[in-house]
């Protein structure tokens, strides 16, 4: 998958700021090392990943490698939602996930927004791919 976005690009909605892989990757090794978070999400039925600050996927677990179409856990890493899950404006958006002006209406992306706020919330997204 293309890890080639911006690290501070323009944005028309959510920040577009992004960590460096080798940050991500070391989340990664830290939960993979952590005894109870790594089997805790992979014990789920339901796709789950956990994020940073700038919402990247910094582990998830086998459902979301799944319905993301990945064999390899470490494929995803880095990447946004939108980018796993394959939207076309996230893939197509120099900023990737979160970023293009559509994506206000996107449930998956406010979701993402009002969790790293601290707040509580259930919404639905679906998914443009081509």
């Amino acid at each position: 998958m293309n890890r080639d976005f911006a690290l501070t690009p323009s944005t028309e909605f959510a920040p577009a700021q992004r960590v460096a892989f080798a940050e991500v990757n070391d989340d990664f090794k830290r939960i993979c090392d952590c005894e109870l978070v790594g089997p805790i999400l992979e014990a789920m039925r339901k796709p789950a990943a956990l994020l940073n600050v700038n919402r990247q996927v910094v582990f998830a677990n086998s459902a979301m490698c799944e319905l993301g179409g990945v064999l390899e856990r470490e494929e995803i890493l880095g990447l946004r939602l939108g980018e796993v899950l394959g939207c076309d404006l996230a893939l197509n958006q120099i900023g990737g996930c979160g970023t293009y002006r559509e994506c206000r209406s996107c449930g998956a992306i406010n979701a993402v927004l009002a969790s790293l706020d601290g707040r509580s919330v259930t919404n639905s997204a679906s998914v443009e791919v081509s």
